[in-house]
């Protein structure tokens, strides 16, 4: 589940059903006051990865799969276009002009307006959790060493803003 910046809806993707699905949840007052269910039944592949970009205007799916994200019912979760898949997904709000994601050891970064790839960093070690703070992007990762049947853990400052 993602929380909209506007924070006045919920986007999800099922986890149980197949194919899966896409759904929105209306919020006002903190309550759930409505749902809309995505038109798509498996037209697109969704993964239970999902995100949204730092502007609002679209729900990122880890498949690669990008649908609008919008006030009005008829064009919201539209298909907009695809994205190389992901596993995790890094926005915030001060950087609203880019978003990351990230699959195994590289990370992608995006230009939000074109939804284009417009830089790659390489993480150390597989990456386990992706974050973006208002000066840093930080990936824990998980490392193992030839010989050393433990594997370590870390966290990696990836990129200063």
């Amino acid at each position: 589940m993602v929380l909209h910046p506007s924070e006045d809806r919920i986007y999800a993707v099922d986890s149980d059903t197949s194919p899966r699905d896409i759904e929105m949840f209306r919020l006002m007052d903190g309550k759930f006051s409505s749902n809309q269910d995505s038109p798509y039944h498996g037209e697109y592949k969704f993964s239970t990865v999902i995100g949204i970009t730092p502007d609002g205007k679209y729900v990122l799916n880890g498949a690669g799969t990008v649908l609008s994200a919008t006030n009005n019912s008829a064009s919201n979760m539209q298909y907009a276009t695809a994205i190389d898949l992901f596993d995790y997904v890094a926005v915030h709000s001060a950087h609203k002009e880019i978003f990351f994601t990230g699959k195994d050891r590289m990370i992608k970064q995006y230009d939000t307006e074109t939804l284009k790839v417009t830089g790659t960093l390489t993480t150390k070690g597989t990456i386990l959790k992706l974050f973006m703070s208002d000066k840093q992007l930080i990936a824990i990762t998980k490392i193992t060493l030839p010989g050393n049947p433990l594997p370590q853990y870390a966290v990696e400052t990836v990129k200063d803003f």
